[in-house]
Formats: structure tokens, sequence, C-alpha cells
């Protein structure tokens, strides 16, 4: 999906909308348009090494809707602003987020668990799309996961589990929840 710039009487002046780049090891900046504000997050894949994650906020001119404040924000688009803005503050204070080396643990058609490790930490981060709640048993055999004596929920509202073998996660339907090993 992406912002668009041309306007019926039907669509709002403004449109909010996620974008999403893919690109192959390193790192791309997509090109701004004039009518842009561009925030970018990275989040590895197992595809491919970096998916961008845009938020694109657009306003037409003479438009005195002004969403590059929270006060000219809808209450959907402060959710989603809200919510990038979260996971921009994780990446920034987690190394292993940004620069850790990535452990694939397990992945269907709706799900995929993995491993960010650095020197300094180990995050697991869970994707689940599917439209349902998924209840995942992630074997750590084998994995750096396999050495954490204890789980801490950092993003998210999955629950988890962790025993000598595996990780037991409940993750709501379509979420994304990131956690730290001990």
């Amino acid at each position: 999906m992406t912002a668009s710039t041309a306007h019926s009487p039907q669509s709002s002046i403004f449109q909010c909308s996620l974008q999403s780049v893919t690109c192959c090891y390193g790192t791309r900046q997509p090109a701004a348009s004039p009518m842009s504000s561009d925030t970018t997050l990275c989040i590895c894949d197992p595809i491919c090494s970096c998916r961008f994650l845009q938020i694109m906020t657009c306003r037409a001119s003479g438009d005195s809707n002004d969403a590059f404040t929270q006060a000219g924000r809808t209450r959907d688009q402060q959710e989603v602003f809200s919510y990038v803005q979260a996971l921009l503050r994780l990446r920034r204070e987690h190394a292993a987020l940004r620069a850790g080396q990535l452990w694939h643990l397990a992945s269907d058609e709706s799900s995929y668990v993995f491993v960010r490790e650095s020197e300094e930490e180990r995050l697991v981060v869970a994707f689940n799309n599917a439209a349902q709640q998924r209840e995942l048993l992630v074997p750590l055999n084998d994995t750096p996961a396999q050495r954490a004596a204890a789980i801490r929920l950092l993003f998210g509202e999955a629950k988890a589990e962790l025993t000598r073998s595996e990780i037991r996660l409940t993750m709501p339907a379509q979420s994304l929840s990131i956690f730290a090993l001990n």
C-alpha cells in the first residue's frame, strides 16, 4: 500500500499508509517525495536480509489538517505513529536489533520466530500473521537460545514460557512481539 497524492472529493485530503520496501543486504533509503515525511525501521526476514517498514505521511497544499503533530492526527493515525515510535525506540536501545547475528528458530505459513544476538544480548522476535491467536512450541536445541535461563517481554502482547529445550509462545492474531533472553 502506498501513500497517494491524488485526491477525489470522496477521499480525505490527508492519507497515512504503511509501505513495505524490500532490499537485500545493506541499507537503502527509499526516495522521499516532496510531500512525505519518512520514518524507517529495519526488520530482518527469512527471504531477504532487510525489510523496511515505512510510515509515509502526505498532506496536500492548502490542507489545514497537520498530522505532523499529535493534535492533528486521527485516533488511528496516532495509534500507528505510537506503535512505530515504540519499535524505533526499542531498535535504538538494543544493538542486537540493529546489527546482531540472525538465527532462524521457526517458521510456517503464518508465523516466524528468530533470535538476534549481539555480544551484549539475545532477543527473540516473533511474528504471527494468522487471523487468530497461535500457540507455538519453538525448539531451542543447537541455537544460541538454548543457553537462556529466563525470557522477558520487551514489546507486544505475546506470552512466553521458557523450558530447557523450547519456548512456548502464545501470540495474539496478527502481532509482533520481542523478548529478551537472560
